[in-house]
């Protein structure tokens, strides 16, 4: 059995392009069991995967944009009231996570946070510094280049190291973010360098940094129209929903 499993609840970008779910990754390490991100139809894809959402222990984000962040509501009120959850769960993201968390479901759900309580703890970090998930699970933090808030990750889970972009424009940390990991996956909104912006990336230009994702293997997700039209020229891998990777 794999030390590791890397399950891609969501590839899409914020418009689901190609119906692909909203940005979710369920990471699965012996008893222990991360989610990174947590878009508006993450719940769903929890449940169509055959997981159970009540084994999460953590769930951590990039960056506070909806399509990677506003899923925790109905998960987190699946947790009150469908499943009772009793042990604490563990919110892990850039600074101003609580208050965001809050103003979410006061939008959504106001009666029912904060008067309906499960055990949170909220833990918000800060780029460049090193933190412990539950499990003793390691993660580093690098800032990205997309809001001001955003977060690249890099997880050891046993001897294998995960690192993940979330939603990017090119910045040196994506390299150093990559370097060495078992498996790099990142963002990759557009094929051709000319359509990107300064805060999503395009194959064409991971390709000129090429030399500097020193990752074991590079799987591409967030990815647009323009990406999915070039695909039989991209030479990374596409992550596609529900794609499990196992290290």
């Amino acid at each position: 059995m794999a030390d590791v499993e890397i399950i891609l609840l969501g590839t899409g970008d914020a418009a689901n392009t190609g119906a692909r779910a909203s940005q979710a990754i369920w990471l699965k390490s012996g008893q222990n069991n991360i989610l990174i991100d947590c878009g508006p139809t993450t719940l769903y894809r929890i449940l169509q995967q055959g997981l159970n959402p009540d084994d999460l222990d953590a769930v951590v984000f990039t960056h506070f944009h909806g399509d990677h962040f506003i899923g925790v509501v109905f998960l987190d009120l699946a947790f009150v009231l469908e499943y009772k959850r009793e042990r604490p769960m563990f919110y892990c993201g850039p600074r101003g996570l609580e208050q965001q968390f809050s103003r979410a479901y006061a939008a959504c759900y106001s009666e029912f946070y904060p008067e309906y309580q499960l055990l949170r703890e909220f833990h918000e970090y800060l780029p460049q510094q090193q933190y412990l998930l539950p499990g003793n699970i390691e993660i580093a933090t690098l800032p990205m280049l997309h809001r001001k808030e955003s977060l690249g990750y890099r997880l050891r889970l046993h001897d294998k190291v995960i690192a993940v972009t979330g939603d990017t424009g090119w910045t040196p940390e994506v390299a150093m973010l990559a370097k060495n990991a078992d498996l790099l996956v990142i963002e990759c909104v557009y094929y051709r360098k000319s359509s990107a912006s300064k805060v999503h990336l395009a194959y064409e230009i991971l390709q000129e940094h090429r030399n500097e994702l020193q990752a074991k293997r590079v799987v591409l997700t967030h990815y647009g129209a323009e990406l999915m039209a070039h695909a039989e020229k991209i030479d990374f891998d596409l992550a596609n929903d529900g794609m499990i990777i196992s290290l």
